[in-house]
């Protein structure tokens, strides 16, 4: 499927940019543009209507111009009005697919969206994509689709698209990588990474002096003689002290006998 022809860099005043806020950008855009009503004024210079699904989005962006530019590429952000396509007719799930095998956007995540002052009113959904290659690849483009009540089944929606500023990951996609994970027998699990990651705390200076402190206790320990019964009877002090018991029927004497 061909491009979309390039659209017309709008004359716009110096400095001016366009960043709503998630829940700005389904009260005052996408609600009026369901609902068929008027939409601010200078809308269409930066949100464009066309199918975000019908090339890559490198190719689409390149044929408009940026809502948002910063001081470098990876800072242009795009806002699109677009109409996902239904799988099959027996079913609402969504086809994602790029163009003719140009890829498709991986769902990443979704997140409700609440206005008011406490942010405590539903008045969307926020779901996060990325793209994928045809062969598997991170092309660096995400995208962020927004969308009226809890979960819309039909009608337009808003669409951001932007480029990481991170190095995409060529050949490894989030699905391979969860294949992979479930496949490899001899991948470690959680419990054994945190341990093989656990490194022992330096050693301070009073530890290297209980070390060395205990390492002499052990040479001095190993290097006394075993005690010896027969020996310390025969040592005269020892029998001094002896001499001061009745042993036929071991009860002490007199300090007086001793003398």
């Amino acid at each position: 499927m061909a491009s979309p022809p390039p659209f017309p860099t709008p004359e716009r005043v110096p400095g001016l940019s366009f960043a709503p806020q998630d829940d700005e950008l389904i009260t005052r855009y996408l609600g009026p543009k369901i609902a068929r009503q008027p939409l601010p004024a200078a809308t269409a210079d930066f949100i464009h209507e066309t199918d975000v699904y019908a090339a890559d989005p490198a190719a689409l962006c390149a044929g408009f111009p940026p809502a948002y530019s910063g001081i470098d590429e990876s800072s242009k952000i795009w806002y699109f009005f677009t109409s996902p396509k239904a799988k099959n007719s027996r079913g609402s799930r969504k086809s994602r697919t790029v163009g003719e095998n140009q890829g498709t956007w991986h769902s990443e995540s979704r997140k409700d969206v609440f206005a008011g002052k406490e942010k405590d009113r539903l008045v969307g959904y926020r779901r996060s994509f990325s793209h994928e290659t045809s062969s598997g690849g991170k092309s660096g483009w995400l995208m962020m689709e927004f969308g009226v009540g809890a979960n819309q089944e039909d009608g337009p929606v808003v669409c951001k698209i932007y480029k990481t500023p991170r190095p995409a990951t060529a050949g490894c996609s989030s699905s391979a990588r969860k294949k992979r994970k479930a496949t490899d027998p001899a991948a470690p699990s959680a419990r054994v990474r945190r341990r093989l990651n656990f490194r022992s705390p330096p050693a301070t200076p009073n530890d290297d002096f209980l070390n060395e402190s205990q390492r002499q206790y052990s040479e001095a320990e190993e290097q006394t003689p075993a005690f010896d019964p027969i020996s310390f009877l025969a040592d005269g002090h020892a029998l001094s002290t002896v001499n001061c018991y009745d042993t036929s029927v071991f009860r002490p004497r007199r300090l007086a006998d001793c003398s």
